[in-house]
């Protein structure tokens, strides 16, 4: 039964909060405002802050294992965090930019971030160094997951590039290389997704017009 009673308040964040999600199977949420915060579900108290950025964290990613957490700031800096214990172990200071969008990728040990204004940096974190960078990418467009295609034995992230000519593009992880390009659209993408088998791709762009493609066929496929 829908019922629409608040069950819990958390109120120690005194700035505007831009960013929360339920981890550890919804018994912890973490929320981002001027400083992330780890809050205990059935206490409502919060049992971590994660402070260091100089700005608003505009948004946050949870690795896969949710070992990890990358904070993404308005101060331009991404960092990553270990949940466990509220540890920084990494910043990241190549974006010259909002940093807006983001994944973890090669099981959590490499990032790729996007900026406002378009700079893909793809990076190790042991090393904090852009390993490879691309500008005129549009901001967080379908960095939410990376995939694999098992033929290939590569990780790879779709990205949409601001202005003309407006294609999606699938880029390796380990080399940056441009292993695929969807054209056809003639105004700015806004959305893309793959279907659930891996086999198709659906673009979106602001002149109203979707489109469908063969992504991968006859291609083992694996979300990562």
């Amino acid at each position: 039964m829908l019922t629409g009673q608040c069950t819990n308040v958390f109120t120690e964040h005194f700035t505007p909060v831009r960013w929360a999600q339920f981890y550890a199977n919804d018994r912890r949420i973490i929320s981002a405002g001027q400083e992330v915060r780890v809050w205990d579900v059935a206490t409502n108290q919060c049992v971590r802050v994660l402070h260091g950025h100089a700005g608003p964290v505009r948004t946050c990613t949870v690795s896969r294992t949710e070992a990890l957490l990358l904070s993404l700031s308005e101060d331009h800096t991404a960092k990553v965090w270990e949940l466990a214990t509220g540890t920084c172990m990494q910043t990241f200071y190549d974006h010259h930019d909002v940093v807006e969008g983001s994944c973890f990728v090669r099981n959590d040990t490499w990032v790729a971030s996007i900026g406002r204004y378009g700079s893909l940096c793809i990076w190790r974190i042991s090393a904090a160094r852009c390993a490879q960078r691309f500008a005129n990418y549009s901001d967080s467009l379908s960095l939410h997951n990376s995939y694999r295609l098992n033929s290939r034995d590569k990780e790879y992230i779709i990205v949409s590039p601001r202005s003309s000519p407006y294609e999606v593009h699938v880029l390796a992880v380990e080399s940056g290389g441009n292993i695929l390009t969807f054209a056809g659209h003639t105004h700015r993408i806004n959305a893309v997704s793959v279907s659930a088998d891996g086999k198709y791709l659906i673009s979106a762009n602001n002149g109203g017009t979707m489109r469908i493609f063969v992504f991968s066929e006859n291609e083992e496929f694996q979300y990562m």
